[in-house]
Formats: structure tokens, C-alpha cells, sequence
């Protein structure tokens, strides 16, 4: 949960810059956002095959990309949470009903705050 990926975090953050922090933090606060796209455009029902793309990808380099700041253990987390917001764009176009639809959509919306989040406190954190 996002309680352990902070308090892990916490002790690699104590050895990285400020600037570096800024950084990630942006880096994650535009993953965050296009979570957010993503989430809206399925809603509408558009099927955002480039935003998904690039939640793919950032999954797939975002230890390579943040992984001198924060732990192994919250990036393979947060990458398993892109792998889940991946996946939601197929969910979609094979599920009929509006409950199952918005548990789906909710997944992004989860996903979304938990990279704000993280980002928040890598700022915030001593």
C-alpha cells in the first residue's frame, strides 16, 4: 500500500537532491495525469490507444527512470499498478456492464492518486 512505499522510500529520498526530487516528482505527476486522460476518454467512450501506449512504456522504464531514488520494492509496485492501468483499456472493450465498468475505471482513479501522492512526498520528505 501507499504507506509502505513511503516509509521505504523515505531513506533512499535522504540521499538524493532536491532538484533529483523535483524531477521524479514531475515525472511521476505526468504519469499521474495520464492516468487521468486515460480514465477520462474511457468514460467517454474513446479508446486511448496512445495514452495507454505510453503508460506501458513508462511502466516498463520507470525503474531504469526513478530507480536511484526510490527503492526496488516501491518501483516494482508502482510499475505493477501501470501493468494494472494497462490492462483496463482491454477490460473495457470486453465488459458490457455499467458496474463492472466503473470497478474497472476505478482502478485508474487509484492508480492516479497513488502516483500524486508519492509524488507529494518525495517532495515533503526530509
Amino acid at each position: 500500500g501507499f504507506a509502505h512505499l513511503v516509509s521505504h522510500s523515505e531513506a533512499d529520498l535522504q540521499q538524493t537532491s532536491m532538484a533529483r526530487r523535483e524531477t521524479i516528482a514531475d515525472y511521476l505527476n505526468d504519469i499521474h495525469d495520464l492516468l487521468i486522460h486515460a480514465h477520462q476518454m474511457l468514460s467517454a467512450g474513446e479508446i486511448p490507444h496512445g495514452t495507454c501506449a505510453e503508460i506501458l512504456e513508462a511502466g516498463r522504464r520507470l525503474i531504469d527512470t526513478i530507480g536511484d531514488a526510490v527503492s526496488s520494492d516501491d518501483t516494482a509496485g508502482l510499475r505493477e499498478q501501470l501493468d494494472t492501468a494497462y490492462r483496463v483499456e482491454y477490460l473495457l472493450v470486453n465488459i458490457d456492464g455499467d458496474t463492472e465498468r466503473r470497478a474497472t475505471l476505478n482502478e485508474l482513479d487509484r492508480a492516479a492518486g497513488t502516483f500524486r501522492a508519492i509524488a507529494k512526498s518525495i517532495l515533503a520528505s526530509p
